[in-house]
């Protein structure tokens, strides 16, 4: 059944320059149902709030809101909160950086009508260079679906799920602050008897960091965040390295280094640390969470928005909110 009102909800901080571009996507789409654009301010010090206050009202009569979500930093509590502040029936995350295709959200809202949520799909050549995808290319969301050695994960930036679903398994989980909240959310998810979908309709240009230091303690944190889902996922059959992975990897690391002439390692430099920067954050997590605790997925767990809100829809006397 198709959904009575879609929420789009953005989690935003510091993104002044690019969620120029997403908005003017996000307001192109071809979807014609009722929809509503809820924007999470995360504590952004730049002007993107009030550039968002500032917009003048869609001719279509969408509904934009900004929301404060500037209380605790992390993309999982911002899209909490968005959520929170959201009216929909179908709850659709995009990212503030990234671009929505023309058909993105036709594509997730067909799409939801056969699962509970559904991926879309990552594209990077639109927005990246071919020297920052050379650091990290981007693998797109059917791979992951079709290589996936668990339960297959979906985007944070490109994802919809029903409200009920949402809020039956507690939202994101917010104590994951910088990485490993978007595969807690879709495992916790099918864990706990929902379908996750993917459609490869459902189309976002996905935008990598351009700064060697920033991808490399970005990689360092998902090393540290994969550890701790291994942790608390593989009492439900997530599986670990095996030591053939490992002996791999560190022949990897031996063999790419950038010492060696690149046109033996025939590898880019920044992507080699970045792998070793992950290699490393993995090593950290696992000293950290050493000796393995009971999983408590999925049924403890809940995030903040159902611990603290019990996910009601957004009062209409909401003062938090703008609309345009």
């Amino acid at each position: 059944m198709p959904p009575q009102l879609v929420s789009v909800i953005v989690p935003f901080l510091n993104t002044r320059v690019p969620i120029e571009e997403q908005v003017r996507a996000l307001l192109a789409q071809d979807y014609a149902g009722p929809r509503e654009l809820v924007f999470a301010d995360n504590g952004s010090t730049d002007g993107t709030a009030e550039y968002l206050r500032d917009l003048p009202t869609p001719p279509d009569g969408t509904t934009i809101r900004v929301v404060d979500a500037s209380d605790q930093r992390g993309a999982a509590h911002a899209r909490n909160v968005g959520a929170l502040h959201s009216r929909g029936d179908l709850l659709v995350f995009v990212d503030a950086d990234d671009v929505a295709h023309p058909t993105w959200l036709s594509g997730i809202v067909a799409a939801a009508d056969n699962y509970d949520a559904v991926a879309g799909e990552l594209e990077g050549e639109s927005l990246n260079s071919p020297e920052v995808l050379a650091w990290r290319p981007v693998t797109t969301i059917r791979e992951s679906f079709e290589r996936a050695r668990f339960l297959p994960c979906a985007p944070g930036g490109n994802v919809g799920v029903r409200r009920d679903a949402f809020c039956a398994i507690g939202g994101f989980d917010e104590s994951y602050r910088i990485a490993g909240e978007e595969p807690d959310f879709a495992w916790r998810l099918q864990l706990a008897g929902y379908t996750l979908g993917y459609t490869p309709e459902a189309v976002v240009s996905y935008r990598l960091r351009d700064s060697r230091r920033k991808l490399v303690r970005r990689l360092h944190a998902f090393g540290i965040a994969e550890a701790r889902t291994y942790a608390e996922f593989r009492d439900y059959g997530l599986p670990g390295w095996t030591p053939l992975e490992i002996a791999m990897a560190a022949l990897y690391v031996i063999t790419r280094n950038p010492l060696l002439p690149q046109a033996v390692t025939k590898l880019d430099r920044t992507r080699w640390a970045s792998e070793v920067a992950f290699f490393a954050g993995r090593l950290r997590g696992t000293v950290r969470r050493w000796p393995p605790r009971p999983a408590p997925h999925p049924e403890s767990v809940r995030g903040r928005l159902r611990a603290q809100y019990g996910c009601p829809g957004a009062d209409e006397s909401d003062p938090t909110e703008r609309s345009a």
